[in-house]
């Protein structure tokens, strides 16, 4: 896995697993899944990613300026990985059921010359590729 995404990766994993999604696992290139079974085998991918472009050593301490926190990685893309997250958990709690199944990736690869290699392997190679009806 490049780009130091390992400790994001885990995290996201324990949180996945925590949250009751099924089949959570890392694949080949170093994308997080975990499923949440709809009505229907067909899935809708819900992503965001795990890399950052900031070196090893940067202090991304989250600071608050007035009313606005501020931190390097906070828009790109921990927001992301965060909302992800926070779906997953709210549509367990409200008992919202899907039509589709919903996959929840923190995908690598995204930043620099990553060249979107997560999302190419989750499409073109990955356990679910010929299920994805849709990709946000």
């Amino acid at each position: 896995m490049v780009y130091k995404s390992q400790e994001r990766a885990a995290f996201l994993a324990s949180e996945f697993s925590r949250t009751g999604l099924d089949e959570v696992q890392t694949d080949a290139a170093g994308n997080v899944t975990g499923l949440r079974p709809g009505a229907s085998d067909r899935i809708l991918v819900l992503s965001a990613h795990l890399d950052t472009v900031f070196p090893p050593g940067t202090d991304v301490t989250v600071k608050r300026e007035g009313s606005r926190l501020v931190g390097p990685g906070i828009a790109d893309d921990a927001a992301g990985l965060m909302g992800v997250l926070a779906l997953a958990t709210e549509l367990d709690r409200a008992g919202i059921e899907t039509d589709h199944s919903i996959l929840f990736v923190g995908t690598v690869g995204e930043e620099g010359l990553g060249d979107l290699r997560g999302v190419k392997h989750l499409v073109r190679e990955g356990p679910y590729k010929d299920r994805i009806a849709a990709f946000v």
